[in-house]
């Protein structure tokens, strides 16, 4: 019989949320029970698939996650959901014929017709009676068209650049079927260099030598499909058009990219994913736009275009996180002392675990270290995470060289976000540490708040970090914009379904949003 569900204290007038230590396993299908839909519930095959991915204390899909799952088979997954059934392929095109509307890797992932155990790189279609339920699921984002490779769909108006031939941003499933098509890839996460095969051998791939680094090192991409673009440097000319790389204050390596079209004397510009700091970025300073060339295009990241998503400023979360951290290293220093002195018979320190992703989250993890820690603290990382840090361009020697992947010479680990759960925050404790305090930078926390288990052993902070622009900053970004183009005319494009759009309206919803954030700046 399984555990009755325990209460969770309420936290309504605290930051401290008390979770007890229970099976999750057990209580989690109780807890669903109590509170999931009639229909749901009524269907038990359904019910058990969202019980064993349900725990506790995971929260909702955080938009800064970028779809990386740090997974090796990640790709390999997306691959067989796309390498699908090729009539099937046919009719869902004819379907959606004249549908523009794109969706992200993950839509076309949930959303893509039912397949049986994924044993390879192949997906084994479901049953040809499903064929009409199969066509509604199919992912949209253009017309189909059968090219040398295989069938591949127009690029969405996001992921084009007007005035310019060919040109495709962060689209790597999409294809032009009569023109060459070059590529550019804004920065190294899943979302945006999804597509991209082993081995890429299907045109030229334009990025900042970061993730040409992430690039060749990660998917084998030949030096010859390379070709980089060093934030701040010198336009580079492709057929006839210079582009200019921006930094972009998301990732390591992240770039906007700017497009001076000679032809035409406009200008566009892609943000790809963007934390607009005016400490840090200002379009005021670094966008110079010459005699006889007007700004007409922003393709601008809109995940935050909602005016509940506000949060501090990156540097206020690393110095809240850092003073959180110390007050609590500085309780368990004097329980330390305690075990020191014979009290308890043991003397065992504190494991201090950062949540960070595949790329992202290391200024969050660099900061706090300076702040709480000596200059001689060894950091624990995966040998795959030791790979890509080695790739990063702004990662001093002396950083590098307190990297560990020695589990026992480390107190300060750097793990997957997806590992910030209780159960395996337990786990790590082992005979080596007393308890475990995890830090969690996330975009979904609206201010620091704390997870303890019940014999506080186990500690979760959640920091509002985020490496995407607020609610605030679009308007920021939107008003210097404008500012630099001086009252001309000027369109801005959403390139992402803004957190909160309401389900089924596309992007239609998060269009109209930011028409109206565009004319109320």
């Amino acid at each position: 019989m399984p555990a009755a569900a325990p209460k969770v204290e309420s936290f309504s007038k605290c930051d401290t949320i008390v979770v007890p230590d229970s099976d999750l396993e057990e209580v989690t299908p109780t807890l669903l029970k109590e509170n999931i839909a009639p229909s749901m519930a009524a269907n038990p095959r359904q019910f058990a698939r969202i019980a064993k991915s349900t725990t506790l204390d995971s929260d909702d899909r955080d938009p800064d996650e970028e779809c990386d799952e740090g997974d090796e088979n990640f790709e390999a997954l997306m691959d067989a959901v796309f390498d699908e059934d090729e009539e099937a392929k046919e009719n869902a095109a004819a379907a959606r014929e004249n549908d523009d509307n794109g969706r992200n890797a993950f839509s076309m992932l949930m959303q893509g017709s039912k397949t049986q155990g994924i044993g390879g790189r192949r997906a084994v279609p479901a049953s040809k009676n499903n064929k009409a339920q199969q066509q509604k699921k199919r992912p949209r984002g253009g017309k189909m068209w059968r090219g040398s490779t295989g069938p591949h769909k127009y690029p969405p108006p996001q992921n084009q650049v007007p005035d310019c031939k060919g040109f495709i941003v962060d689209g790597f499933r999409y294809r032009f079927p009569t023109q060459k098509n070059t590529f550019f890839l804004t920065h190294f996460h899943a979302d945006h260099y999804g597509g991209i095969p082993y081995r890429w051998d299907e045109g030229p791939i334009y990025c900042t030598p970061t993730t040409a680094r992430l690039l060749a090192m990660r998917f084998k991409v030949s030096a010859a499909c390379i070709h980089q673009i060093k934030i701040g440097g010198p336009p580079v000319r492709v057929q006839g058009v210079d582009v200019i790389a921006l930094d972009a204050n998301h990732c390591p390596g992240a770039a906007m990219f700017l497009f001076k079209v000679r032809k035409t004397g406009r200008m566009h510009l892609h943000t790809g994913d963007l934390r607009y700091d005016r400490q840090r970025i200002d379009l005021r300073k670094t966008l110079r736009i010459p005699a006889g060339f007007r700004l007409s295009t922003i393709f601008l990241d809109t995940t935050y275009l909602r005016p509940s998503c506000r949060f501090i400023s990156q540097q206020q979360a690393i110095s809240q996180a850092a003073e959180r951290l110390s007050r609590v290293l500085r309780v368990e220093s004097r329980n330390a002392l305690t075990s020191a002195m014979g009290l308890d018979g043991k003397d065992k320190s504190t494991l201090v675990v950062v949540g960070a992703y595949t790329i992202g989250k290391e200024r969050f993890l660099w900061g706090l270290l300076r702040a709480c820690f000596t200059e001689k603290e060894k950091i624990h990382v995966s040998p795959s995470k030791l790979r890509i840090l080695k790739c990063l361009e702004d990662l001093q020697i002396d950083d590098l060289l307190r990297l560990t992947t020695d589990k026992s010479k480390a107190r300060v680990h750097l793990t997957e976000m997806g590992k910030l759960n209780m159960p395996t925050l337990r786990g790590m404790l082992g005979n080596q540490f007393a308890r475990v305090v995890a830090l969690r930078p996330t975009g979904h926390a609206k201010r620091v708040h704390e997870a303890v288990s019940r014999d506080e052993r186990v500690r979760i902070i959640s920091v509002p970090y985020s490496e995407h622009s607020s609610f605030d900053e679009l308007g920021h970004f939107i008003a210097d914009a404008k500012a630099v183009t001086r009252g001309q005319a000027l369109s801005f494009v959403p390139t992402v379904q803004s957190v909160g759009s309401k389900r089924g309206a596309g992007m239609a919803d998060t269009r109209s949003e930011l028409e109206a954030l565009v004319r109320k700046v």
